[in-house]
C-alpha cells in the first residue's frame, strides 16, 4: 500500500504544469509539446517499497529537452524521496537504456 501512494505522489511530484498561449479556437491554454511529452514519461514512473529496499523508476524521455528538464530535477527527485523515506540511504541515479533507477537500503 505505501508503494502505490507513494508512487502517486512521485507522479504528481513529477508533473509540469507550464502552458504558454496559442490561438486556439477552442483551447486557449495548452501545455507545450516538450512539456506534454516529458509528463507523458513521468507518468510511467513507480516506486517499489519492501522490508530493506526502495526502488524507484523512472522513464526518460524521448526527447532531448525533456531530458534536460530531467536532469535538472534529479537533485530535487532525491531530496523528496529522502525527505518521505528517512529510514533508507539513497544512491545515485542509474540510466539503464530509456530509464533511470535509484535505489534505496535501509540504513
Amino acid at each position: 500500500m505505501k508503494s502505490i501512494i507513494q508512487t502517486i505522489q512521485l507522479r504528481h511530484f513529477l508533473y509540469q504544469q507550464e502552458t504558454h498561449k496559442i490561438k486556439v479556437e477552442y483551447n486557449p491554454l495548452t501545455p507545450s509539446p516538450i512539456t506534454a511529452q516529458f509528463n507523458r514519461s513521468m507518468r510511467k514512473s513507480m516506486i517499489d517499497i519492501t522490508q530493506h529496499q526502495v526502488t524507484v523508476l523512472i522513464k526518460v524521455p524521448h526527447t532531448q529537452q525533456g531530458q534536460k528538464l530531467l536532469k535538472t530535477l534529479e537533485g530535487q527527485i532525491k531530496e523528496e524521496l529522502s525527505s518521505r523515506n528517512t529510514d533508507y540511504f539513497f544512491s545515485e541515479f542509474e540510466r539503464h537504456k530509456n530509464e533511470l533507477w535509484l535505489i534505496g537500503t535501509k540504513k
